[in-house]
């Protein structure tokens, strides 16, 4: 709720600049200034997803999908002790198409900030 909230609130913000643009050239400079800092909001929204997803989650997930594992085959949870490391690489491949694409994500917001940056400064 609180991302849609500064989202529809800096949107406005950049309609309303780039609407009086023509009262007053000054006001591109706000048009860019909220679209920088929506970009930079967006993108700290993201680093903090990433950090929390596959950082601080790993071993949770890991579990759940050692149980799925389980569930789904013959295997036991003694199995999946035994050969942790293999298993543990199987995830990381399982998750690496999400990693992948939140990366992505994060890397155009950051390009969209850069550019904000740019034509700032033109």
């Amino acid at each position: 709720m609180r991302n849609f909230l500064v989202t529809a609130i800096l949107v406005i913000l950049m309609i309303i600049t780039a609407i009086l643009h023509d009262v007053w050239q000054g006001f591109s400079y706000f048009t860019i200034s909220f679209a920088l800092v929506l970009a930079v909001f967006w993108a700290i929204m993201f680093i903090l997803n990433y950090i929390n997803d596959y950082v601080k989650n790993f071993e949770q997930d890991f579990k759940m999908y050692c149980i799925e594992l389980i569930n789904s085959s013959s295997l036991t949870m003694e199995d999946i002790e035994r050969d942790r490391n293999m298993y543990i690489k199987g995830y990381k491949k399982t998750i690496l198409k999400y990693k992948v694409i939140d990366i992505v994500k994060i890397l155009v917001v950051i390009v969209i900030a850069l550019t904000c940056i740019y034509a700032y400064f033109i």
